[in-house]
């Protein structure tokens, strides 16, 4: 049995471990290794997982932002949002909702 895993599922995975049963970070990350590498998980884009993970465990910045950033990159978009100071952080292109006046 193969169980097919939307990216989307671990970001909701990682809110309900963090806040819910207060995993730090490094717990979350060993967690999400651990399950993205068992027999029968196939991840829907497991290349950008990858790069989330690499990415989320460099900076410290919140995984959907992370998520946000990686996704923006292929094709290129740019990302709506209220938290710039993160974003500077994940060198992608953003915009916050009073730029676009």
């Amino acid at each position: 049995m193969i169980l097919h895993v939307l990216s989307i599922v671990l970001v909701e995975a990682y809110w309900v471990l963090r806040k819910i049963y207060n995993f730090d970070k490094k717990m979350i990350l060993g967690v999400f290794e651990d399950f993205i590498e068992a027999d029968g998980v196939e991840l829907e884009e497991d290349g950008l997982v990858q790069r989330v993970l690499a990415c989320f465990r460099r900076v410290n910045v919140d995984l959907v932002d992370v998520y946000l950033a990686e996704r923006s990159r292929s094709p290129a978009l740019s990302v709506l949002t209220w938290n710039a100071e993160d974003f500077r952080k994940l060198e992608c292109e953003f915009y916050r909702p009073q730029d676009l006046r």
